[in-house]
């Protein structure tokens, strides 16, 4: 081999070293989307913000593209901020968990907005209140339409903090005594008149101690300031034998519950 091929062959293997060089700085981070194969150098690929290996795809210049972030600039976890490092996978594939590019999927634990929000419940405004107050009973024969006898308890329906027409009308009452006597009906909270909480009698309920617990807006319609006091306790004795005749008022007590 003469000088001149020698040097010919010297300049191309040079020429050789050097598009080796830039292809393992330049292109290693093929993975645009958060991390791919790795780089011809054997390091792990990098931040994946570009595909065509120009910008912060290869790391530093001349290593292979090892010291690249697979983070990048994504908040993959909500908080605006990178939310990992490039730690090559045992497999070799190496990259981070989500990457810069609009196609990386977000981190399992972080979402889009870092965790749900206080919900949409209105504040507390109003106080609903069944108050034991002034209330009363009665008893009607025949004071249903069906003729079957009737137990009433009239009690306050009150609202504080504002007007009934301020919260949703026909919030639910509900009563439960003894034995399977109970009512449901829908209305709303007025101070200036009573609330008739109506039950049926059945032949078997006369002559027997009632305890009767009565509670305003049942189905929580109403996010209230205090939910301590929709509760009042009646205790009352059915009369026996079965008077023929009204008895207004029936003798009752009535307490917060």
């Amino acid at each position: 081999m003469n000088v001149n091929t020698m040097l010919k062959h010297g300049a191309l293997l040079i020429a050789a070293a050097t598009m080796v060089t830039a292809c393992t700085s330049g292109i290693g981070g093929t993975g645009g989307t958060g991390g791919g194969a790795p780089a011809p150098g054997g390091a792990t690929s990098a931040s994946g913000t570009t595909a065509d290996g120009s910008g912060a795809g290869g790391g530093d210049t001349g290593n292979g593209g090892g010291n690249g972030n697979g983070g990048g600039n994504g908040a993959s976890a909500g908080s605006g901020s990178d939310s990992a490092s490039a730690s090559p996978s045992p497999d070799g594939t190496g990259g981070a968990t989500a990457g810069d590019t609009p196609s990386a999927a977000p981190a399992s634990t972080g979402g889009s907005g870092g965790g749900p929000g206080g919900g949409n419940a209105s504040p507390a405004r109003y106080d609903l209140i069944a108050s034991p107050g002034n209330a009363e009973c009665a008893y009607v024969p025949n004071g249903w339409g069906d003729g079957t006898d009737e137990l009433t308890v009239f009690f306050y329906f009150l609202i504080i903090g504002g007007n009934p027409s301020d919260v949703p009308a026909g919030l639910s009452v509900t009563g439960v005594g003894n034995d399977s006597l109970t009512t449901t009906y829908h209305t709303s909270p007025n101070n200036q008149a009573v609330s008739p909480a109506q039950f049926r009698l059945r032949p078997e309920d006369f002559g027997t101690q009632q305890t009767i617990h009565i509670m305003v807006d049942a189905g929580q319609q109403v996010n209230e300031t205090d939910e301590t006091n929709n509760s009042i306790v009646v205790s009352v004795q059915v009369p026996s034998p079965r008077p023929v005749q009204t008895v207004d008022p029936l003798p009752c007590s009535v307490a917060r519950a």
